[in-house]
Formats: structure tokens, sequence, C-alpha cells
């Protein structure tokens, strides 16, 4: 018997799976002006997003599960991991990147959920949603905002939202009825569509901006839909072993190359064969640990 979600496994699986499509590439690719490589990059766009939201889902499941304590020791966990892929990658030990994110997005949600006040959690969606509004010119003119907040390859402030939208979605006791899930969905993703054909907000892969977060809000939520539809071994798996995964790619495609002198000697197209073997090499050698 387990008490993992198999969808959520599935939507992590699906997340690390879309991260390698980048990744590979970009450790191991010189010339990274083609086309495939921009559609790589698009789709990748998913990714971040969806660990953020999965992060305060699965914090709210874990906090009434396993108490804040357990939640505290896996966010340092997951902070550790983050120094040791900026180490992998050769950066600052305190880059914030995508681990160190979650770590204290993870904190974040376990006050708010602490706090218990619903009133608590919409004044601070709202400040996020305000947050986001804002155009990042505006943003780093605030004299009171510190860098820490906005610094690193997901700045605290503009990335938390997806957490903490992750954090309700979990708080409203895991929505069930399709028809709301599709309608706001929907909705998301021309709300987006709209605000960016005003042209005042530039659709930034880079930037949190509004017309990214909606439409990708969005699109997650079709995702989601479609993988309570069907039950995926494959996606499980990686899932499952997703923060594995992202450490050892980092090791791998990162470090091991910088430190034997290889450089990036491969095509785009040698380094997306690279990636389908690194997918079925990874699969194989994790579902073992699958259950039965």
């Amino acid at each position: 018997m387990t008490n993992r979600i198999y969808q959520i496994d599935s939507l992590r699986g699906f997340a690390i799976i879309l991260m390698l499509l980048q990744h590979i590439p970009l450790f191991l690719v010189e010339n990274l002006q083609t086309i495939v490589y921009s559609l790589a990059i698009f789709l990748s766009r998913f990714s971040a997003p969806l660990f953020f939201i999965l992060a305060g889902y699965c914090t709210f499941l874990s906090f009434i599960k396993n108490g804040p304590k357990h939640i505290l020791k896996r966010s340092a966990e997951i902070f550790l991991y983050g120094i040791i892929v900026n180490i992998f990658r050769h950066q600052s030990l305190l880059t914030i990147n995508v681990l160190t994110s979650i770590s204290v997005f993870i904190i974040i949600c376990t006050i708010i959920i602490y706090i218990k006040s619903k009133y608590a959690y919409a004044m601070i969606l709202i400040s996020l949603i305000v947050y986001s509004f804002m155009i990042p010119e505006t943003v780093s003119n605030i004299q009171y905002t510190s860098d820490i907040l906005k610094s690193g390859e997901y700045p605290i402030a503009a990335w938390l939202i997806y957490s903490v939208i992750g954090l309700g979605i979990a708080w409203i006791n895991n929505i069930q009825n399709k028809k709301i899930i599709a309608s706001a969905s929907i909705l998301s993703v021309i709300f987006g569509i709209t605000i960016l054909a005003f042209d005042y907000y530039k659709l930034s892969f880079i930037q949190n901006t509004p017309p990214f977060m909606f439409m990708v809000l969005g699109l997650i939520g079709i995702i989601y839909m479609l993988m309570t539809m069907v039950s995926s071994k494959i996606l499980e798996t990686f899932g499952k072993n997703s923060l594995f995964i992202y450490v050892s790619h980092m090791f791998l495609f990162s470090f091991i190359p910088v430190i034997s002198g290889i450089g990036k000697p491969l095509s785009i197209t040698a380094a997306l064969i690279v990636y389908i073997i690194t997918l079925t090499v990874t699969y194989y050698l994790l579902k073992e640990d699958m259950p039965k």
C-alpha cells in the first residue's frame, strides 16, 4: 500500500521531463539559436511553475499528515540540494535556483497554513497578484524591495504566487469538479491572451509577467485534467524520483563537461538524441522502485 497520489507524481514527472528538454541542450550545445531549441524552451517554461504549484499543494498535504517539523526538515534538505546544484553549475553557493526557491516557498506556505486564516491567505494572494501586475521597471525602482526578493533565477517575490495558488488548491479540499477546473483554466488562458493583446505587458519567459502567469496557470489546469484521465507509469517513475534526477543531471551534464574540458561540442540534433537516451536509461534504472 502507498499513500502517494499518482496524479501528483505524474505532474512532477511531466515537469522534470520538460526541464530536461531545455537543460540538456543548454549544457551540451554551443549554438542554441535554432528553431528546435526555441521550441524546447517554450515547452520547458511549464516546468518551474508546475514545480512551484506542486510544492504549495504538497506542503498542505504534508502539514496535515506529518506536521510542520517534518515540512521544515524537508525544506532544509531541498535547500542543501540547491547549494549542491550551485556547486555543480559553478555558481555562487547562495544563488537562488529552483530548489532554493522551492525550499523558501515551502516555509512561507507552512507559515500561512499555521496562521489558519483564510483572510490572511487571501491578502497574501492579492498582494502577489498586484505585485505581478507591476511592470519590472516599477519593481526595480522600489527602494524597500529587498534584493533577495528580486534576485536569482526565480525571484521569490515574482514566483511565490504559484506555490500560494497550489496551497489554495489543496486548502479548498482538492476540487474534483472537472467543469470548474476546465472553465477556470480556459478563462485564465483567455485573460492572459487579452492583457497581452493590449501590448502593455510583454510575454516574457524569464520574468513572471501577467500574460505568462495566467496563460501558464490555465494550461497547467488543462494538463492536470488530462493527467487525471490517464495513468502513466513512466511519468510516475520520473515524478517519484524528480529530486534525484534534477541533482544528477546537473552533475552529469553541467559539472562533468566543465571539469573534463569537453565544453559544448554537440549539435542540437545530437543533444536531443542524448535527451532521449537519458530518459530511457533513467526510466529503466528507476522503474523497479515503483510499487507493484
